[in-house]
């Protein structure tokens, strides 16, 4: 299967946002992608703004591969978990509305639940992944498929209100879906509407986010980007089904990268919520799904405050950062499962172009070159190459997350290869040797799991 990338022109929303001036060419934010599309790691959308007018919006390589059509800058891609700000932000506006209290246990709104959890349970633990819940994981069947077509909700929530706690309520972070799914019950049975309903009144309507909104099992959605994962044997293959019923208000919206930029910049005004409300919102304290942060740029002397945020389902990988400060946004929407230290890795250099346009990637991540193998079908010839001359690569976590993407994927063969190399590559880590472990007793290898538990 050959793949093919094709180069869009810069996508202007009508209507909205206009070209910033004084800023870096669409060249200049081009070459750092590039690398990433040549070596088959990214395929998607890249948009970037500054001080809310865009920079940048280009798409990449195909959204449906079997047709062979482009991503273009007004694609639609599955958000996953970045969905889960667009809930917390609904739950504030109800709160600023005084329709529901930030220290409300859930019981109040869910009283099919049972009560031991439910009455200890608030609404602000939930929102900060402080519930005490576990990942979906644990619930009993879930990892055979018990769930895959479960399609009532109010049955999936008392699943969830029967699990045990992992830690009392509010004492503990600790992230899940699981709190976010429970929160978009709470939204209909405060607003008297489909969740779906309320998000549209509520958020995308008022910001005219048009090419906006969520996915169902069986809907069909125009001009939405299909999600593709490295095929064992090369080439890509269609992601992996998931049902939809069970993400729901943590992980299934969808969204167009300009929309986003929307949502972004209401996010500095008070059309949505008060300034009350967004400090809440958006509090280092609170966690609300969003992650506050200072990051420190390649060519950058000076630290520059973020707030961001993302998501992960299998072929589909988002994230978003807010340069507070400056009002300057980077948005990354890809249909090829980029990783999380990859999208943050190109989000970086993104952000070092446009606050310095003589920006230039010094070193090719290693990451890059074993995406190309995966692709081209000889990942085990590759590794034995790396071995030789891996210093000439920028090497860093993004090793690990590769393989344990594969695990997770099915692709165990090429897991163990990419788990036993960062192994070498980090002899110091434990981490190293408990992320191959996992994928050598994944694979059957028992003894040469607990060998490498060992170490």
């Amino acid at each position: 299967m050959k793949f093919i990338t094709v180069l869009i022109t810069v996508f202007f929303l009508p209507g909205m946002l206009t070209l910033a001036n004084a800023a870096p060419s669409q060249n200049a934010f081009d070459q750092v992608v590039q690398p990433y599309v040549g070596h088959h790691a990214f395929n998607g959308v890249v948009l970037v703004a500054k001080q809310g007018k865009i920079v940048m919006a280009k798409g990449y390589g195909s959204a449906q591969m079997s047709w062979n059509i482009a991503n273009t800058a007004h694609t639609k891609f599955a958000l996953a978990s970045l969905s889960k700000p667009f809930t917390a932000h609904l739950i504030m506006q109800l709160v600023q509305a005084g329709r529901l209290k930030l220290s409300d246990t859930i019981d109040r709104y869910l009283p099919y639940l049972p009560k031991e959890n439910a009455s200890r349970i608030t609404i602000d633990s939930l929102l900060g992944h402080r519930s005490g819940l576990p990942r979906q994981f644990a619930i009993e069947g879930w990892s055979q498929g018990k769930f895959d077509r479960l399609r009532d909700k109010k049955a999936y929530a008392i699943e969830i209100g029967k699990l045990t706690l992992m830690a009392p309520p509010g004492e503990q972070y600790s992230y899940t879906n699981l709190g976010y799914f429970l929160l978009g019950l709470v939204v209909e049975q405060v607003t008297e509407l489909r969740f779906e309903q309320a998000l549209k009144h509520y958020i995308f309507d008022p910001l005219g986010m048009s090419q906006t909104g969520t996915i169902s099992n069986e809907g069909i959605i125009p001009e939405l980007a299909q999600g593709y994962q490295f095929a064992p044997e090369g080439g890509y293959r269609r992601s992996s089904y998931r049902n939809m019923n069970l993400f729901w208000a943590a992980a299934d919206l969808y969204a167009s990268a300009g929309d986003l930029l929307k949502f972004d910049q209401a996010l500095y005004s008070n059309k949505l919520l008060d300034k009350k409300h967004r400090r809440l919102l958006l509090s280092p304290e609170s966690r609300y799904s969003w992650q506050l942060e200072p990051w420190t740029l390649p060519g950058i002397d000076v630290a520059k405050n973020t707030i961001n945020w993302g998501g992960e389902l299998p072929g589909i990988s988002s994230f978003m950062v807010r340069f507070i400060d400056d009002n300057n946004t980077v948005i990354i929407l890809s249909n090829d499962g980029l990783n999380e230290i990859e999208k943050r890795r190109l989000a970086r250099q993104l952000a070092s172009v446009l606050y310095d346009e003589d920006y230039k990637l010094t070193q090719l991540p290693l990451s890059l070159l074993l995406s190309k193998a995966l692709y081209e079908g000889h990942l085990i010839r590759t590794i034995e190459q790396i071995k030789k001359d891996a210093q000439h690569y920028l090497v860093d976590k993004s090793i690990a997350q590769m393989g344990l993407q594969q695990m997770w994927d099915g692709d165990i063969h090429h897991a163990v290869a990419i788990l036993a190399l960062n192994v070498d590559l980090f002899p110091q880590s434990a981490a190293a040797y408990e992320h191959l472990s996992q994928a050598l007793e994944t694979s059957g290898s028992l003894q040469a799991a607990l060998k490498s538990k060992q170490q």
